[in-house]
């Protein structure tokens, strides 16, 4: 009846609007249970010169309405997730339709394919994908620009190599972790970052991947969230496969390379006179 008097009530909203608040009627608005948003009368209007305040019967009546405006909010959050959902169906159809036609040993090609359409998604600036290098225990970029390797442990890639969990960072010069000097090297500033590890079908973390500056429609960085990561997770499991595929191919090349050799005539890695098989 009298907001001024409540001391709920924030008087700096109508200081910066000019507007005087008198009278107001504060209602939830549900959706199966849930609080999915909060709506305020304000003023109701006077009768002539007659002061009116809300009632009983305006909560009713609003609450009939209120019902209704649940049930659109509901339907347009649905729509919402679905055109997402349809989106991420489509890019991830087109992914492994451009790995089909794809050097599968050309891993910074397939990177780049898996990374591009993930950062175009999630409207990152910068996206980069680091392998894990077990002989030195370094990471090292294949996708990204300027060659970059780094210890493996340090930095927030690192950390989650050594964690196996994802990372999402608001404000990464706000982060111990964060390496400044790779910024510095690249003359870029990071703010927020998205960083999901690629795991082998060995459970072994072979890769990190990395989205930076998520790019909002006015062009400001704002943070990465849920739906950003549900992207980037789907993307990395194309990434750990064309990584798998390409070891198992560098593999194969590698022994059938050697095996050539060792078995080609005068061959100096040819250690015997003689090949004897007995069978039973």
């Amino acid at each position: 009846r009298d907001v001024y008097a409540d001391e709920r009530f924030n008087q700096d909203v109508d200081r910066a609007t000019g507007y005087h608040t008198d009278t107001m009627l504060c209602m939830p608005v549900m959706h199966d249970g849930a609080v999915v948003a909060v709506a305020q009368l304000i003023n109701k209007r006077p009768f002539g010169v007659t002061k009116r305040f809300f009632t009983t019967r305006d909560e009713e009546l609003f609450a009939t309405f209120a019902t209704f405006i649940g049930i659109i909010l509901n339907n347009l959050r649905t729509g919402m997730e679905i055109r997402k959902e349809r989106q991420k169906s489509e890019a991830m159809v087109a992914v492994a339709s451009q790995l089909a036609k794809a050097n599968i040993s050309d891993v910074a090609s397939v990177a780049s394919i898996v990374l591009s359409t993930a950062q175009e998604l999630v409207c990152a600036d910068r996206a980069s994908l680091f392998l894990v290098d077990k002989e030195h225990d370094e990471l090292y970029n294949v996708a990204g620009g300027t060659a970059i390797r780094f210890p493996c442990g340090a930095g927030i890639a690192g950390s989650v190599v050594t964690t196996g969990k994802q990372d999402r960072i608001d404000d990464a010069y706000a982060d111990p972790r964060f390496n400044r000097a790779i910024d510095a090297k690249l003359g870029y500033k990071t703010h927020s970052m998205l960083t999901m590890p690629v795991i082998s079908s060995e459970n072994e973390v072979v890769a990190v991947a990395q989205l930076i500056n998520r790019i909002s429609p006015k062009g400001e960085v704002v943070e990465f969230d849920d739906s950003d990561a549900g992207v980037l997770e789907a993307f990395v499991s194309f990434a750990g496969m064309a990584l798998h595929n390409a070891r198992l191919l560098a593999f194969a090349v590698g022994a059938a390379e050697e095996a050539a050799e060792i078995l080609s005539p005068g061959s100096p890695r040819t250690h015997w006179e003689g090949l004897v098989i007995h069978g039973l």
